[in-house]
This record gives C-alpha cells, sequence and structure tokens, in this order.
C-alpha cells in the first residue's frame, strides 16, 4: 500500500519513481501497481493505522510505502548506550 502522492507523504515515493522511470514512464509504473493490486490510501493515518496489518486498526495490508525517516519502533526496555573502552595509558 502507498500513500495518495497528491495528498501526503507518498509524494516522495511518486518523485522516486519518476527519477527511475522518467517522466514518460512513471505513470506506466504507477497503473502497474495499482493492476497489481496496490492500495492507495489518502493520507498516511489512514494507511498507517486502518489498512497496514500491524498498525493498530486491523488492516489487510502487510506493507506500507513509508517515511523513509520514520521514527524506529518504540521498545518498554529501555536502551543503554555503552561506550568503547579506552585503551590503556602508556
Amino acid at each position: 500500500m502507498v500513500e495518495n502522492p497528491a495528498t501526503s507523504a507518498g509524494a516522495a515515493f511518486l518523485f522516486a519513481t519518476i527519477a527511475h522511470a522518467g517522466e514518460s514512464g512513471f505513470a506506466e509504473y504507477w497503473q502497474a501497481l495499482v493492476d497489481n493490486d496496490v492500495q492507495v490510501d489518502e493520507d498516511w493515518d489512514t494507511a498507517y493505522y486502518g489498512s497496514f496489518t500491524q498498525g493498530g486498526g486491523g488492516g489487510d495490508r502487510p506493507l506500507v510505502v513509508s517515511y523513509a525517516s520514520s521514527p524506529r519502533p518504540r521498545s518498554s526496555t529501555p536502551r543503554t548506550r555503552s561506550r568503547p573502552s579506552r585503551p590503556p595509558a602508556s
């Protein structure tokens, strides 16, 4: 599933397909996605929280094209950051 590039973050995916397929081929690429049952949702919230199987809304889509910079999932276990040990002073 992807988000509508006219109304959401799907624009980044659209621009990437234009860069890959060219201005004369990107529309065919998107049509092939739709012909292959790729769902285009209106916005990110609908895609992630409604259609995505792991978004909590009971969706039926196992994959969503999303922001490249989305934050990582939060864990209930706090992360500790270890520092590399320094070599002994000579």
